[in-house]
């Protein structure tokens, strides 16, 4: 130990929360979570600087899509955080091997059940950012699907 880390000892809280309801479980940790950002004001989270999300996280997230039949949409998410944010609607054709004739509504569900289960679990806050979402320019075709930007920093 130098010198440093005996001037600021890391410390630890433990709270027992087993008596909680679900639903105040995910309050609890909303509310840790909020006050955490607060008074560390983003040094060291990378939670504050990735709107809820970290790099495991978004593993995690990934690797449960996988599990789920969602590997296109794990592609897509990867391919979007590689590619500055955006998949095209081609781009995801492509990564699906989808027929020309195939439509892509419903296309992030998976995603969003996901990133629901995570919330509900408190793996992530109830603010966390959604990680894909369709891009429509006018019409009512996606015409590609983004991550947010606090994302691409994360690699997954």
């Amino acid at each position: 130990m130098n010198r440093d880390d005996m001037a600021n000892p890391r410390l630890t809280l433990s709270v027992d929360v087993t008596d909680l309801s679900d639903a105040d479980r995910l309050r609890f940790t909303e509310e840790v979570t909020d006050l955490l950002g607060k008074y560390l004001d983003g040094q060291g989270t990378e939670e504050a600087s990735a709107a809820g999300w970290t790099q495991e996280t978004v593993q995690e997230a990934l690797l449960a899509l996988e599990r789920d039949n969602g590997w296109v949409q794990a592609g897509v998410i990867r391919a979007a955080i590689d590619n500055g944010g955006t998949v095209s609607r081609e781009q995801v054709y492509a990564i699906g091997q989808y027929e020309s004739t195939r439509m892509l509504r419903g296309f992030t569900r998976p995603v969003n059940r996901v990133v629901s289960r995570m919330r509900a679990k408190g793996t992530i806050p109830a603010t966390a950012v959604d990680l894909l979402a369709p891009v429509y320019n006018g019409g009512v075709q996606a015409t590609a699907f983004r991550v947010p930007d606090e994302l691409l920093n994360l690699s997954a």
